[in-house]
């Protein structure tokens, strides 16, 4: 009789529950009763080892409270947990590796000798990542134990960790990430294998990863994980010292076509390489900026607008503008129209009405006027800015008097004006600080006067610290 799954010995069917976790586990487990009573014992540690690292970060906190596992450990910290037990690198699915807040001196596990036969020494000689980079192992691991013997950051230990998380989706790299030639070959190596096709048997490095934030200021440091197969996701800091000289090289041909989702967030406003970046993101849909420190110049602003529109304008569906409702920016001309697939725009209401070449206009004293008096004539026409395709539109404004302000252009030249130049608007919302004088019935008002013309209208008060408020239930 034909030997079944079941009726293999307890030895060898432990054996493949174990190799199992954490992937097929919990499937395996529901199997049948008899393989769920091999599982059984192995439930709490699997439970465990999820638990403190699914999402996974460094930290020098004291250890939280069980069963999480104490992350007070960096790069050669993890690597020791992961030459302990090797499934732990395979649990790990969202990975914050910043290290912004390693201290001058940590504790740091000995460093075995290459002769000793340890866990770790075995990790790094079985690498074969390390092979196929042409890099011999020993030298690595000794560079790898010479810069932990000297508190403070490892690139190298930081780098063979990325050779070791198969399933790991999310990733934020360590703030002190700094490129060398041995590190650049294997994250080469890394780059390639998950190009690969998928093996049933083995999972390639990184090749699941769907979002990365770099921590970086110079994309010419980070072209190498856009590269990846399946990056969907990215967030940067972009700062005046940022290139892009690696998108020429062969083994990195193909950067950035997956990504859907971009986050810049602009230390200071430079343009020459935006476009470059934007060239090579053909399946872009969503933008975030963020402007951060000196606001930007108008023309600075109107220019980077235009090398948007002219690289993604057509394809864009969400644009998201931060930082610019601060007192300073200087109204100009910039124009969303060339937008054409946009439906979701959320920019500062001084942007919106920026085209009029005008301050801001008084803000009203009556409410009654968004009734639709003619005694305060409101001369910004958001529409001028916005594309007719745009279905939710979000203003963010300084306090209550441009919140008024925004709510009566509004509706005088979007929500109750016939013929309206945004013909497929559903939802508007607005955000202010809030000082607590806010009339919640009022508010509740406009909003179902809005509903009346087919618009949904959520009005968000945040509080000095910046925490909202619902108005519809008065609580935060």
């Amino acid at each position: 009789m034909a030997l079944t799954f079941i009726g293999l010995p307890s030895e060898l069917l432990d054996k493949i529950i174990e190799h199992s976790m954490p992937e097929g586990f919990e499937s395996l487990a529901v199997t049948c009763k008899l393989i769920y009573a091999h599982c059984i014992r192995f439930i709490p540690h699997h439970n465990h080892l999820r638990l403190s690292f699914r999402v996974f970060e460094y930290s020098i906190d004291e250890p939280p409270c069980p069963p999480r596992e104490n992350h007070n450990y960096f790069a050669f910290e993890l690597l020791n947990r992961i030459a302990a037990e090797p499934r732990v690198a395979r649990y790990i699915i969202e990975a914050s590796f910043c290290d912004d807040s390693v201290p001058d001196f940590y504790p740091t596990s000995f460093s075995p000798v290459i002769d000793d036969g340890s866990p770790l020494v075995a990790l790094f000689a079985n690498s074969s990542y390390l092979a196929r980079a042409g890099l011999d192992w020993k030298e690595y691991y000794a560079l790898v134990k010479q810069e932990v013997q000297r508190p403070g950051y490892s690139q190298h230990a930081a780098a063979f960790v990325l050779t070791l998380l198969p399933n790991v989706t999310s990733l934020v790299l360590p703030q002190q990430w700094k490129p060398s030639d041995k590190t650049d070959r294997l994250l080469e190596v890394i780059v390639r294998e998950a190009r690969q096709p998928k093996s049933i048997w083995n999972e390639p490095s990184l090749a699941k990863l769907t979002g990365f934030e770099p921590n970086l200021g110079d994309l010419n440091e980070v072209v190498p994980f856009l590269a990846l197969p399946h990056v969907r996701r990215f967030f940067s800091v972009l700062g005046s010292n940022c290139s892009m000289t690696l998108a020429s090289k062969n083994q990195y041909i193909g950067w950035g076509e997956m990504l859907e989702s971009v986050s810049f967030k602009f230390a200071d406003l430079e343009l020459k390489y935006v476009s470059e970046f934007f060239t090579n993101t053909p399946r872009l849909k969503e933008l975030h900026l963020f402007f951060t420190g000196s606001l930007p110049e108008t023309e600075d602003f109107c220019g980077l607008v235009a090398v948007i529109e002219s690289k993604v304008g057509n394809q864009l569906e969400e644009l998201y503008f931060y930082g610019l409702e601060r007192d300073g920016f200087k109204p100009g001309q910039a124009s969303l129209h060339g937008f054409q697939r946009l439906l979701t725009l959320r920019c500062p209401l001084k942007l919106a009405i920026s085209r009029t070449n005008k301050a801001l206009p008084r803000p009203l004293k009556d409410t009654d006027s968004l009734k639709g008096s003619e005694s305060e004539v409101i001369e910004p026409s958001i529409s001028d800015l916005i594309p007719d395709s745009v279905t939710t539109l979000s203003l963010l404004t300084d306090n209550e008097e441009h919140y008024r302000m925004a709510l009566d252009i509004l509706f005088s030249d979007v929500v109750v004006k016939e013929g309206s130049k945004l013909p497929f608007l559903k939802k508007i919302s607005i955000y202010f600080r809030w000082d607590g004088s806010v009339d919640v019935e009022e508010a509740k008002r406009l909003e179902a006067k809005a509903l009346e013309a087919g618009v949904l209208l959520h009005l968000h008060h945040f509080n000095p610290s910046g925490l909202p408020y619902n108005i519809e239930y008065g609580n935060f």
